[in-house]
């Protein structure tokens, strides 16, 4: 089976999200164990306490809305990882942004967890362990915490019976290559329909107008499958990503369920060191349900999971 369309990636900034704030009790637990078995297994240097206590003397007590406390929780974890090992004697970690009520806008701090605002940071020796420090983004981490459970991108899939079936999707659509791959979603097979995209990229149809064509769009909408569509192989970029549940039906005209995926650089962590990070299958299907993830977690058990979704409820959220 073809898979080439996919690429790896390291899991750690969205499982360290999915930590601290899955709404699902039992998924938080899960995640939080292998992050924490993780840390423990690379060498960590401090507890979880040790580094709470830091952090709250510092910026305050995160209090208010539940996103704040969980942004707290992702800088714990990512100190503990910074930290954690004999070689890392020289690493530093960048705080910024972390919201009211901080008691600083940025600062430094070291493996001892010595912290030095950022107006103080002096170093003379060279190369500087500064340049090259983690950086965390409270800011930002706070921000990507509210975009969930929030809507996704606007989309509607019309599918119309016009000499043969014509499947008009239109709304904010982040497929943004010229060439578009369309995919069967349960096996990656690709497909070949002629397709059109007006001016603005905000509609794109895909036509089934020869006999063969029919009768397979035909047989697809009767097992119930699902199209995948992404961006072409000659886009360098992270792939975005647009699922359509296929399903039989009468009249002139019926919706479809659909659900799109963005590439999305997670920039509130940068230069975290240590190994990237996979995630089981099973921990990928649990966040899959919870957050629009990257093209490269469409394996077959995410699949496979989203296709029987679709067959359920019309849409993973």
């Amino acid at each position: 089976m073809d898979r080439s369309w996919r690429g790896a990636g390291n899991d750690m900034p969205l499982a360290l999200l999915a930590a601290a704030a899955h709404p699902r009790p039992e998924v938080r637990r899960r995640i939080a164990r292998t992050l924490d078995a993780l840390i423990e297994a690379s060498g960590a240097l401090h507890s979880e306490e040790q580094v709470r206590r830091v952090l709250a003397r510092q910026l305050g007590n995160p209090g208010g809305p539940y996103h704040l406390a969980a942004a707290r929780e992702v800088a714990v974890r990512v100190l503990r990882l910074a930290f954690a090992g004999e070689r890392r004697r020289r690493q530093w970690v960048y705080i910024e942004d972390c919201r009211p009520p901080t008691r600083c806008d940025a600062f430094f701090i070291n493996r001892l967890l010595r912290v030095v605002p950022l107006k103080q940071a002096r170093y003379t020796g060279c190369p500087c362990p500064l340049d090259s420090a983690c950086r965390f983004d409270g800011g930002r981490v706070i921000t990507r915490l509210q975009e969930f459970g929030g809507p996704g991108p606007w989309l509607r899939a019309i599918c119309r019976r016009a000499d043969g079936f014509l499947l008009r999707i239109s709304g904010d659509l982040p497929l943004r290559a010229d060439r578009i791959e369309v995919r069967i979603l349960r096996t990656g097979c690709p497909l070949e329909f002629g397709m059109s995209r007006e001016t603005g990229g905000r509609v794109l149809e895909l036509r089934a107008q020869t006999p063969e064509e029919i009768i397979r769009f035909s047989a697809w909408q009767a097992r119930g499958e699902a199209l995948l569509l992404v961006d072409g192989p000659r886009w360098t970029g992270p792939k975005a990503w647009v699922v359509v549940g296929l399903r039989d039906f009468e009249g002139d005209e019926t919706e479809f369920p659909t659900v799109a995926g963005r590439p999305r650089a997670e920039a509130w962590l940068e230069r975290l060191p240590g190994r990237p990070l996979q995630l089981s299958r099973s921990v990928r299907v649990a966040i899959l349900r919870w957050l629009l993830p990257p093209c490269d977690w469409l394996d077959d058990e995410c699949l496979e999971k989203l296709n029987e979704t679709f067959s359920r409820i019309g849409s993973p959220r």
